[in-house]
């Protein structure tokens, strides 16, 4: 529940950056939409709850670095999905803004509001950049 609650952000963001560069990001239709975002999250979700069942807690650190095979794979689902209107960078960008809507959002949960608006920070910065860069194209 808690990736398709980021990814579903982090894809609207992608849309609004494209919209402001008039750029078409060509999604589909709401519910093939959904269904993607759907699948994916259930990769990413289960791989999550595979690794907090499966590794023992004094490992977990370490072992948080297998969840760059779920993150390749969900690229993988929305590339295939949108195979010929999307490059790489608009499914690099979807990750990348996902990773930064979870972190703003579990250091929000935890109270820690410095470091979650350093991640909000972050996003805008980024979302400023590819505007700028794609603007001067």
């Amino acid at each position: 529940m808690f990736a398709f609650l980021t990814l579903a952000p982090a894809l609207l963001v992608l849309n609004v950056i494209w919209a402001v560069i008039d750029y078409d990001l060509a999604l589909h239709n709401l519910g093939q939409e959904i269904f993607i975002a759907t699948v994916a999250s259930l990769v990413e979700g289960g791989s999550v709850a595979a690794l907090i069942m499966l590794i023992p807690a004094n490992y977990l650190p370490m072992a948080i670095r297998a969840l760059f095979i779920p993150a390749i794979i969900v690229g993988l689902i929305y590339k295939a999905a949108h195979y010929e209107d999307w490059s790489r960078y608009e499914v690099f960008l979807l990750l990348i803004f996902q990773l930064l809507i979870i972190g703003f959002c579990l250091f929000l949960l935890a109270g820690q509001f410095d470091s979650a608006f350093l991640f909000l920070g972050v996003l805008i910065v980024i979302c400023g950049v590819v505007i700028a860069i794609g603007k001067s194209l």
